[in-house]
């Protein structure tokens, strides 16, 4: 390769290094922005739902508000290949955009569907209350009913944050994370004026996730253009047929990577329950509760690589050293985020729980070092999300949750509310972050050395670094 083609490569790179970056700093400065008005608007609705329905009351809406936690995987982890799909519009064309967006439209309006009429049969037989361990109490399983048949509704609905996140406008739907939490601190505040029962309570949230959603599919549609309709006009060319099986690709190892991670993380709780104390789970629910809004920054960020690396074919494009620079450019993010959480952990606590519940800064220490390490693995997950990234992703995933939650069964008597975040440290960087560097470093190094050759020669014949991209 000639020094001029060196120079011009090196010019792509750099051209191509600042969508990277500038995606990144959206989103983050998005959910910066945004935090303190959803902090505010929690903290508020929880105190009206405790001066309206008690103590006892508080508890049951907490559980049934608790099935939100289906959320991340409910999905099928179809919403992936929607993000995918709309990312590489550019090059597959809008038609297979479109079809992606309207199969995933019709499988998840049939689990919404399936959802809704599970949850009223459940509840018709009062099976809700004895899941949520509070039998005999019907006004809860006529509350859960009606919080899942409003989150079945908002299923088909969620792929507008997706479209948005493959259009690279992810720090769109960031910002309208705040409609959820002032829509249902709204319908709270009637409820507690009208002495509503406890299904109106459980509703508000749910039905804040719908009117995200429908604002999520109006800024989709604007950002992207594509059409939403239910139609079959591309069935008859094999466009939607193709695609089905590309949706099936990237959903299935998404799915289980949805699972397994929030199964490793929420089963910490559960295991401090029945291995150590009341205590010691309380200490834990406190710092986990000041860990996950901070932990959000990072994924914000992160997320957004996502179509960026998409659309630039994954691993060709991009280097080794530009990979190894934005891996710890992340990672300074993530310490300093993780220093800020065990240097604040402690006094925010003690103002919280009113000095009931204060857990110690070794704790926060860790919860830090857990953020500044997830933070390092988010660009190599990102450029991870091709299929055969995510096939190995969810291998790496699949074993880290197992090996998270046997970790945290061992530590648990003797490191009480430690222990868990120690497993998932341990399991963390053994079962993703070192087998998926190494699998990343072995597909860029090769996809260094085969387009060595090939863009000198295209650089040679006069192409500019923007079409070299």
């Amino acid at each position: 390769m000639t020094p001029r083609a060196d120079r011009l490569r090196a010019a792509a790179g750099r051209a191509g290094s600042s969508d990277l970056i500038r995606g990144s700093s959206r989103s983050f400065g998005a959910r910066l922005l945004v935090l303190p008005l959803v902090a505010a608007c929690a903290l508020l609705a929880s105190r009206i739902v405790i001066d309206s329905l008690g103590t006892d009351g508080f508890a049951l809406y907490a559980l049934v508000v608790g099935l939100a936690a289906l959320v991340p995987f409910a999905d099928l982890g179809i919403g992936a290949a929607v993000t995918d799909a709309v990312a590489r519009r550019t090059t597959v064309g809008d038609d297979m955009a479109t079809a992606v967006i309207r199969r995933s439209i019709r499988v998840l309006a049939i689990v919404g569907v399936t959802i809704a009429i599970g949850s009223w049969a459940v509840a018709a037989v009062g099976g809700w209350s004895v899941v949520l361990g509070v039998s005999g109490q019907g006004s809860v399983d006529l509350a859960a009913a009606m919080a899942l048949t409003l989150f079945a509704v908002s299923l088909p609905l969620s792929l507008g944050t997706r479209v948005l996140l493959g259009a690279e406008r992810n720090h769109w739907a960031v910002m309208s994370q705040s409609v959820s939490t002032v829509v249902g601190l709204g319908i709270i505040a009637i409820a507690s004026v009208q002495d509503a029962p406890l299904w109106a309570f459980t509703s508000a949230p749910f039905l804040g996730i719908v009117v995200l959603s429908v604002v999520n599919v109006a800024l989709a549609r604007r950002a992207t253009g594509l059409t939403w309709r239910l139609s079959n006009t591309l069935s008859t060319d094999g466009v939607t047929t193709r695609h089905e099986v590309k949706l099936l690709q990237i959903a299935g190892p998404m799915l289980v990577i949805t699972v397994a991670l929030p199964l490793a993380w929420q089963s910490d709780r559960l295991v401090l329950s029945h291995r150590s104390t009341l205590t010691e789970v309380a200490l834990y629910v406190v710092a986990f509760q000041l860990f996950t809004p901070l932990n959000s920054l990072i994924e914000s960020g992160g997320s957004s690589l996502w179509p960026v690396f998409a659309r630039r074919g994954h691993a060709s494009g991009i280097d080794i050293r530009r990979m190894g620079q934005l891996t710890a450019g992340f990672a300074s993010i993530g310490v300093l985020i993780g220093v800020a959480l065990a240097l604040l952990g402690p006094w925010l606590a003690s103002w919280v729980s009113r000095g009931s519940v204060v857990p110690s800064r070794e704790l926060f220490v860790l919860f830090g070092l857990l953020i500044a390490v997830t933070a390092a693995w988010w660009p190599t997950a990102m450029l991870l999300t091709d299929p055969s990234g995510l096939r190995f992703q969810a291998v790496c995933c699949a074993v880290m949750a197992a090996a998270n939650i046997g970790l945290s069964i061992a530590l648990a008597p003797s490191q009480g509310a430690a222990g868990p975040v120690v497993a998932s440290l341990a399991s963390m960087v053994l079962a993703i972050m070192l087998p998926g560097w190494w699998f990343a470093w072995r597909r860029l190094r090769r996809s260094d050395a085969s387009a060595g050759g090939a863009d000198g020669s295209r650089l040679q014949a006069g192409l500019t670094p923007l079409e070299l991209q």
